[in-house]
């Protein structure tokens, strides 16, 4: 990851600069979820995606309690869960 990180700012200003992509369904993901606060209980998660608390705790990036909107999100991108397809 720093090597990627030295290479973009070694080649700045000599060509266009990489820029990450984002996943594919991020954004719509994003908007589904866009009822919820910033972060969301493994509750919510719960009822979002119909799975068990632990099937929840499992499958996703947890910050203690909590989930942010944005990596949640990310994670159901990185499965292949596009909402509303």
């Amino acid at each position: 990851m720093i090597e990627h990180f030295l290479t973009i700012m070694k080649n700045k200003g000599k060509g266009p600069d990489i820029v990450p992509r984002e996943l594919d369904g991020y954004r719509e993901n994003i908007e589904r979820l866009a009822d919820f606060g910033e972060v969301l209980t493994r509750k919510d998660i719960c009822e979002i995606t119909k799975l068990s608390r632990h099937g929840v705790a499992n499958a996703f990036p947890y910050e203690g309690k909590y989930i942010s909107k944005s990596n949640f999100a990310r994670a159901l991108a990185r499965m292949g869960v596009i909402e509303g397809k």
